[in-house]
């Protein structure tokens, strides 16, 4: 890999801050998305009574 593939070539600064750009938005949104998918099991216990065994023992 030289640098230009890497995305350090002077060249390709603007595809690099591309990259680095949908790389944020990527993690972003797995990090929003994993949110979501625990707060809803958090909520709904009964529907996670054998995948999460932790979670209808803990009442909040």
């Amino acid at each position: 890999m030289t640098s230009e593939e890497m995305g350090f070539g002077t060249e390709r600064t603007s595809v690099g801050s591309i990259a680095k750009l949908a790389a944020i938005t990527v993690v972003a949104c797995v990090i929003f998305v994993g949110g979501m998918y625990f707060v809803g099991k958090a909520n709904a216990p009964d529907a996670s009574t054998r995948p999460q065994p932790a979670v209808t023992t803990q009442t909040q």
